[in-house]
Order: C-alpha cells, then structure tokens, then sequence
C-alpha cells in the first residue's frame, strides 16, 4: 500500500513537466482538474484513533472513475488517510444512477485502493428502490456508508456508531 504515495508524487511532478510543455488544450484540462483539487477543503479529524478526511467541495470532484481515482491519491497523499468523507454535492448525480454502473466501478476503485469511504448528504430525493437497498448493504458493512450528516458519517468510518 505504501507503493502508491511514491508513485503518486511522480504523477504529480509529470503533471508539472507536461504542463510546462504542452498545449493549450491540454493546459485547459489540467487547469481545470488543479483547479477542483483547490476548490475543495479538506479536515482531518481523529476519533478513536483513527483519522478521517472530511472533504467537502462546492463543485464537483467525482465525476466519473478517473476523477474518484485522482481524489483517492490526493486526499491519501496530503492528508494520509485512508478513510474518506465526501459531501453529495461532490459528486455527480450519475453515481445515484445505477443503470448507469458508476457507482460499482467508482466503488471498487475506493476498495482497491484500500480506502474506506462515506458519502454525506439528504438522499430523501432518491426514490430507486435498487439505490436504497444499495445504500442500506452499505450501511450495514464496514467500507462504504451513506449518511445524513458528515458526523454521523466520520462516527460511522472511526467505529463509535
């Protein structure tokens, strides 16, 4: 697991070179990703020995596979946690889709990864009979939750609910 920082520190100085290098277009985009990176704000707070990242945006940071990859290697690479918190806001409504298979593949990556995961936000919109089972399983293990609050979520991720 260790394996990952290193090389995500030379993706980060790659990035640097390519974007000294490159054209418009590709400066466009990775202004673009740099600039949602920025936007978050990202706490880590520990409780019962164990930290977790609440990070919460405006905009969107998960927006398909690769954008939840580039947030997983951010947030482990600045904060060193492997346990995450995302506001709803943060992610597109695709992922509450489950046609639309986003939410496994982004799911496993956060497994993968060895990253534990919880999504904060009001879900009452939500009426997919499929996403509610979906979201109760989730609650009901230890990797991946859906919570009300932020909260209740780091409770959930730190072991005290």
């Amino acid at each position: 697991m260790l394996i990952f920082i290193p090389i995500f520190r030379h993706v980060l100085v790659l990035l640097r070179s390519v974007e000294s290098h490159c054209q418009n277009d590709s400066k466009f985009y990775l202004s673009i990703w740099k600039g949602m990176m920025q936007n978050m704000k990202t706490e880590v707070i520990k409780k019962n020995n164990t930290e977790v990242a609440v990070v919460s945006s405006e905009e969107l940071l998960i927006t398909d596979v690769q954008s939840a990859l580039d947030l997983i290697m951010t947030v482990k690479y600045e904060t060193g946690c492997t346990n995450m918190v995302v506001n709803k806001e943060a992610v597109v409504n695709d992922f509450f889709v489950l046609s639309t298979c986003l939410a496994g593949e982004i799911m496993q990556k956060f497994i993968n990864y060895g990253v534990r995961f919880a999504i904060y936000g009001d879900f009452s919109k939500y009426t997919s009979k499929p996403l509610k089972d979906l979201m109760y399983e989730c609650n009901q293990g230890k990797d991946m939750y859906f919570q009300p609050t932020a909260s209740l979520a780091v409770d959930k991720l730190s072991g005290c609910a």
